[in-house]
C-alpha cells in the first residue's frame, strides 16, 4: 500500500465519528449536467460537508479500486447479449434471505460476464443495512437506500405508540449516491441530503433517471400517505405529485405499496423527463415537466391490466421501456395452495392493452417472486430474476434464457 492510502486510512479511523449527517447535493461536471425545464422548483441548500466525509470517500475509493482496474485489464469476455458490463447487487450474510425483510449488509460492484465481485462497501454508519439501488444508463452511476437500526422502544403501550407514531414506525432512511470509474479504478459514495427522507418515512420505490442526474422516489409514512418526488441531484431541488381517490382517502404517490422497495415499481423514459408509476389497475406516464403537483391530472394512462381477469390478479412489477413504447408488467395470480403463478407480459403503450406474454415459467412459493432488473431500449432484451429453479438471473433475448453467473447471498440487483 503507497503512504497516501496509509494516511487517509488514519485519518478516517480518526475522524469515523465526526462524520456529519449532512452533505452538499452533488455537482457534476458540466458534460453530465442537464438542464430540467421546469424553473418553479423551490430552491434549498443543504448544509456543506466537512474534510471527514471527503477523507471517507477516498479512503473507501482507494479501498476497492484494485478489484475494478483488475476487471479492466484482464477481462477479454464478450458482453452477454449487450448487458452492460457491471451491476451493482445487494448481498445479505445468510444465502436466499429476504432482503426486504432483513436488509442487506453490502453493495457489490460484480461482473455481469463472470459474476465476479470487483468492490464492496458496507452501509456508513449510522445505517446498517442497504435496502434498494436503482442504476442509471450509463452504467456508472448508481442510487442505494439505506435503512438506520431499529430503535423503537419496546416499553410503549399500544395508545403510546399511536400517539407518537401516527403513521407508523419507520427506522431512519438515506440515499447514497455511488458512482464508480473503471478505468481508473476508483469508486465513491455519497450521502445525498438527509432532506429527501424525513425522520419517521420510508423510502417505498425509487428509480434513478437514464442521465443519473434525477431520482424518482415514492416516499412517505404508510403506503398510500405518500408521495411520487423527483429530486434534482445537481441541484437539491425536488417537486412532488400526489393524488386522492376520494374526499376522505390519503394522499398517494403511486407506488405498488408492497413491503421494502420493488426494483420493478418505477422507471423512466430515455428523455429523462417521463416517469412510470402503478395507480390501481393501470399503469401511468407522469410528464414531470407539467406544472401542477396533481399525479393524476400530469399523467396519462399507457397501459390497463386485463390479463388474468380474476379478483386475485394484480401487478407484481411494471415498467415503461426507455423507448417509450412498451410496458413490461409482471402478473401475479394467487391460488388455493399457496402457489403463486406469474406471467411476464408486454403491453403496447399505443393503446393500453397487452400483446404477448413474455413467459409463462414461474410458479412460486409465497416466499419469493420474479421481477425484472433490467430492459435494453426496446424491451428486447431483459433481465428477470426468481425464476425457477430459485433464485437467480437470466437473460430472455430471442425467445431463449440464458443464466447470468449469479449468487445466492444477493437480494437483489441493478444495472
Amino acid at each position: 500500500m503507497t503512504p497516501l492510502p496509509d494516511k487517509l486510512r488514519a485519518a478516517l479511523r480518526e475522524t469515523a465519528d465526526e462524520i456529519p449527517a449532512e452533505a452538499p447535493p452533488l455537482r457534476l461536471s458540466p458534460g453530465e449536467r442537464v438542464r430540467h425545464p421546469h424553473p418553479r422548483w423551490p430552491l434549498w441548500a443543504a448544509p456543506l460537508a466537512s474534510a471527514a466525509l471527503v477523507v471517507a470517500v477516498i479512503a473507501a475509493s482507494l479501498a476497492v479500486a484494485d478489484g475494478i482496474r483488475h476487471q479492466q485489464a484482464t477481462s477479454a469476455q464478450p458482453s452477454l447479449d449487450g448487458l452492460p458490463p457491471y451491476y451493482v447487487a445487494l448481498t445479505t450474510e445468510k444465502p436466499e434471505s429476504d432482503i426486504y425483510t432483513y436488509g442487506a449488509t453490502a453493495a457489490e460492484i460484480r461482473s455481469t460476464v463472470t459474476g465476479a465481485v470487483l468492490a464492496k462497501v458496507a452501509p456508513p454508519r449510522p445505517y446498517v443495512s442497504f435496502t434498494g439501488v436503482t442504476g442509471a444508463a450509463d452504467d456508472r452511476t448508481f442510487v442505494l437506500s439505506a435503512q438506520g437500526p431499529n430503535d423503537l422502544s419496546g416499553s410503549l403501550s399500544a395508545r403510546q405508540y399511536h400517539q407518537k407514531y401516527p403513521n407508523g414506525y419507520y427506522p431512519a432512511q438515506r440515499f447514497f449516491l455511488l458512482r464508480i470509474d473503471p478505468p481508473n479504478g476508483r469508486m465513491s459514495l455519497t450521502a445525498l441530503p438527509v432532506v429527501y427522507t424525513p425522520a419517521n418515512t420510508a423510502i417505498h420505490d425509487m428509480a434513478l433517471s437514464p442521465d443519473g442526474t434525477a431520482l424518482a422516489a415514492d416516499v412517505g409514512g404508510q403506503p398510500g400517505s405518500d408521495r411520487l418526488y423527483v429530486f434534482d441531484l445537481t441541484t437539491g431541488n425536488e417537486r412532488a405529485w400526489s393524488a386522492r381517490t376520494c374526499d376522505g382517502c390519503l394522499p398517494s404517490g403511486g407506488a405498488l405499496g408492497y413491503v421494502g422497495l420493488t426494483a420493478d415499481a418505477l422507471s423512466w423514459t430515455a428523455d429523462g423527463r417521463h416517469v412510470a408509476f402503478v395507480w390501481g389497475n393501470t399503469v401511468r406516464l407522469l410528464d414531470t415537466s407539467a406544472s401542477s403537483s396533481d399525479l393524476l391530472a400530469d399523467s396519462k394512462t399507457v397501459a390497463v391490466w386485463t390479463v388474468g381477469q380474476t379478483v386475485q390478479s394484480m401487478w407484481r412489477g411494471a415498467i415503461i421501456t426507455p423507448d417509450g413504447r412498451t410496458v413490461l408488467g409482471v402478473e401475479e395470480i394467487p391460488t388455493s395452495d399457496g402457489i403463486l403463478l406469474e406471467h411476464l407480459v408486454t403491453f403496447s403503450t399505443a393503446t393500453g392493452r397487452p400483446t404477448a406474454i413474455v413467459n409463462n415459467l414461474n410458479a412460486l412459493k409465497l416466499n419469493g417472486y420474479e421481477e425484472i432488473l433490467y430492459t435494453n431500449a426496446d424491451g428486447s432484451v431483459l433481465v428477470v430474476t426468481y425464476l425457477r429453479p430459485g433464485r437467480n438471473a437470466t437473460i430472455l433475448h430471442g425467445g431463449r434464457s440464458t443464466p447470468i453467473p449469479w449468487s445466492p447471498y444477493i437480494g437483489i440487483a441493478a444495472w
